[in-house]
């Protein structure tokens, strides 16, 4: 008897250690189509693609229970022919909000008079981000050294967090120099890992100065066709660089045909550029991301806007005192120096 006691006992003391299984919250089933992210899923059902914890959470506890669910490691791979648990209404989102009683969308900043609204399209902003985007062109001054009265227009994208009380918006300052802004704005799949940021913080794509969806945009093609114009006409080395220089030489005619200043594309005017963005957006300050020439940008950031920055990320750092020649036979030296 003392015996049975015992074991009743060492059992419900285990209960009460042990901790609850998550619940299976009220859902539906859905099966994974071609195409298909977690974030495009849940603004199906809930009007919001940052949402998407919510059927991880509710996929993990239904796979508890039933194998015939697979447990969600990775938010950025779902496969066609997954099974999803999808919560209703209600049932485990966050606040408890669903379509019919969705948190508002935050409201458009109080834009500056630099800014010019646009619509996503014109940047191929994905469609599934663009509803939760404000798009424009922001018009900045062309070379603030001189004084002159041209002006150029950067574009702009604005992803909005949901939150009531966000921190201060991320700015991504992408590489190059001349690398596309908006690369990572053409597909859903960016939503997944920016979802953390877009928690608390506005997002802010943009195109440095001459870049593209900038005006004006600086695109030489004529030096860019040179590798394929060299193994069409099988060039030798000499043959192609003088095509080159010449193509270069082409282009910096037009530029100036066009009224177009070169010595303002630059990293102080672009950094410049920054805090011009800043200020049309209406906010007090930003954190910088930047990669590759994006963290040398972010630097001339630090030395003639730090009042403007909150923090700053540098991924994949380059010297404010490199130029994009140096690190090419920087890189050609170190080679040489392993291999030769």
């Amino acid at each position: 008897m003392k015996k049975s006691i015992l074991i009743i006992t060492l059992f419900l003391l285990a209960l009460s250690l042990t901790p609850a299984l998550a619940q299976v919250p009220e859902g539906e089933e859905y099966v994974v189509q071609a195409g298909d992210w977690l974030s495009k899923i849940a603004d199906k059902y809930y009007g919001s693609s940052q949402t998407f914890q919510v059927i991880i959470d509710a996929t993990n506890a239904k796979a508890a229970e039933d194998d015939s669910f697979t447990v969600i490691d990775n938010p950025d791979l779902v496969v066609p022919g997954q099974k999803l648990w999808i919560p209703a209404v209600g049932e485990g989102q966050p606040d408890g909000t669903g379509p019919s009683e969705a948190a508002p969308t935050a409201p458009a900043a109080d834009f500056g008079e630099a800014w010019e609204s646009v619509s996503c399209d014109t940047f191929d902003v994905a469609p599934e981000i663009a509803p939760m985007a404000d798009c424009g062109y922001v018009t900045v001054p062309e070379n603030r050294a001189t004084g002159s009265d041209s002006s150029i227009k950067l574009a702009v994208a604005r992803v909005r967090t949901e939150s009531a009380n966000p921190g201060a918006p991320v700015f991504l300052a992408v590489g190059g120099p001349g690398g596309d802004g908006f690369g990572r704005a053409y597909a859903l799949p960016v939503l997944v890992p920016l979802a953390p940021v877009l928690a608390d913080h506005d997002f802010i794509f943009f195109s440095q100065r001459g870049t593209k969806h900038a005006q004006p945009r600086l695109n030489c093609q004529g030096f860019n066709d040179a590798p394929v114009e060299t193994a069409k006409n099988g060039w030798s080395s000499e043959e192609r660089h003088n095509h080159e220089i010449a193509a270069m030489q082409s282009c910096i005619d037009e530029a100036e045909a066009q009224g177009i200043d070169l010595s303002a594309y630059n990293s102080v005017e672009n950094a410049a550029d920054v805090n011009s963005i800043r200020q049309a957006l209406g906010y007090d300050k930003i954190v910088l991301y930047g990669q590759s020439y994006g963290t040398q940008l972010a630097q001339f950031v630090m030395r003639n806007h730090p009042e403007i920055l909150e923090s700053v990320i540098l991924d994949g750092i380059l010297a404010a005192t490199a130029t994009k020649e140096a690190d090419y036979f920087d890189k050609r030296d170190s080679w040489l120096r392993v291999f030769a």
